[in-house]
């Protein structure tokens, strides 16, 4: 079983707002043992949208269509969807009183555009939407499934967890696809895959890097029956990874550097102060995004010019304008002076 997710609006094209609808429907498909082979982003254009839909339903079990059902003229999904499936749009009547209802409750103005939200393809059926009022759609013609859900978030989101998701898990292979990611720092991408060696090329599970700014990230995933099938699978093959990287593997998942160090910190009884010029605070934003980061980071001096060194550090002038302001030694003397002030264990200086 293989799905394919087209995110709908020239806003996404233009870089106006960013697609975060796609990656989570592609999670939610891979829990849900469903693989998905493609990603299409598609303008307000119902010509190439329907092009798209019928080059997803050639290449793919399932399609999943993103936005585009709101009442608007450039609100074409409905439309494109009944065409690539070769479908009339019929109009539900009494989901049609029930959207008349709800705008006459709240004293809003009927418009007739509205009414296409009431539309849906003679071989679909609407996918109730409680928190706005253009509904999704669920269509099945030919073996092909097309699923059409909402742009809004606050709609996309219920609508995925409560209905979407159900009924994926009951047209899945059965199977789910489970991953980890093990994040690598000090060790490069290419250096990393020599360590590795025949791991890189496992069938199942599998392993693949990606590489991050100052780091390397490995996800490693498993398909089986369960989530405990592919945990069996995932754990043995971790700790292989993890005896070939040794420290080099800092966190799992979703634990950042930051985090991963403070945890070491923490564990140690340890503190940590900063002394920042180049990156602004920005080092001391990154460790106290992090909750709980008090019990270890006691703070620190954002230091931008020579005069902010020698008033707040108390560097000689001499001395800083002597090696420069960005020198390894005048780095070397803020971060011993940081620790002096502050009674950290450790002192980081920028």
């Amino acid at each position: 079983m293989v799905a394919e997710i087209i995110s709908i609006g020239t806003e996404l094209l233009l870089g106006q707002i960013t697609d975060t609808h796609a990656p989570r429907m592609a999670q939610t498909l891979a829990s849900c043992g469903i693989g998905c082979h493609h990603r299409l982003t598609v303008g307000d254009n119902r010509e190439r949208l329907v092009a798209a839909i019928r080059t997803s339903l050639e290449r793919s079990d399932i399609v999943i269509a993103i936005g585009g059902l709101g009442p608007t003229g450039d609100d074409i999904t409905r439309e494109a969807i009944a065409e690539a499936l070769g479908d009339q749009l019929v109009t539900d009547d009494a989901y049609l009183a029930k959207l008349k209802g709800f705008f006459s409750d709240r004293g809003i103005r009927w418009v007739e555009s509205n009414s296409k939200q009431a539309q849906v393809p003679t071989c679909g059926r609407m996918i109730e939407n409680p928190y706005g009022t253009a509904p999704g759609l669920l269509c099945q013609k030919d073996g092909k499934t097309v699923i059409a859900m909402p742009g809004p978030k606050g709609e996309f989101d219920p609508m995925l967890a409560e209905q979407v998701r159900p009924f994926l898990e009951t047209i899945g292979n059965g199977v789910v696809i489970h991953s980890r990611v093990l994040r690598v720092i000090g060790v490069g991408e290419s250096r990393a895959e020599e360590l590795l060696g025949p791991l890189m090329d496992l069938g199942n599970p599998t392993v693949a890097p990606y590489a991050q700014v100052g780091e390397v990230h490995f996800r490693i995933s498993a398909r089986a029956k369960s989530y405990e099938d592919a945990n069996a699978l995932l754990d043995p093959l971790e700790a292989d990874i993890r005896a070939k990287l040794g420290d080099a593997v800092y966190g799992l998942d979703e634990t950042t550097l930051e985090a991963s160090v403070l945890d070491l910190l923490r564990e140690s009884g340890a503190t940590l102060a900063t002394a920042e010029s180049v990156t602004g605070g920005g080092l001391g934003r990154r460790l106290t995004s992090v909750e709980g980061s008090s019990a270890a980071y006691v703070g620190g001096f954002v230091v931008y010019n020579v005069d902010m060194k020698v008033e707040q550090l108390g560097l000689d002038r001499e001395f800083v304008e002597k090696n420069g302001p960005v020198s390894a030694e005048v780095v070397q003397a803020m971060a011993e002076a940081v620790r002096e002030r502050t009674g950290a264990t450790y002192a980081i200086a920028t």
